[in-house]
């Protein structure tokens, strides 16, 4: 640890880390199911189907939740 730096704002720093981390991982989830439910409203309205919106969420939804669990699962 530098002399310059105090044990205080090295805990402020992790609170930071750990804050960024928590906000990147509730990006990922959302981002997944918005971006493939989007994508699966207008393959709906391309195709004239129903159901292809719910299943883009759905599988944006498990892709976002691998994704994250992949990413920060194994950090401790």
């Amino acid at each position: 640890m530098p002399e310059d730096r105090r044990p205080d704002e090295d805990a402020r720093e992790e609170a930071r880390l750990q804050d960024s981390l928590a906000w990147n991982a509730a990006s990922y989830l959302l981002s997944g199911i918005v971006g493939f439910g989007l994508l699966g409203l207008l393959l709906d309205r391309w195709l004239g189907t129903s159901f292809l919106a719910v299943v883009g969420s759905l599988g944006g939804m498990a892709l976002s939740i691998y994704h994250v669990w992949f990413r920060y699962g194994s950090r401790r």
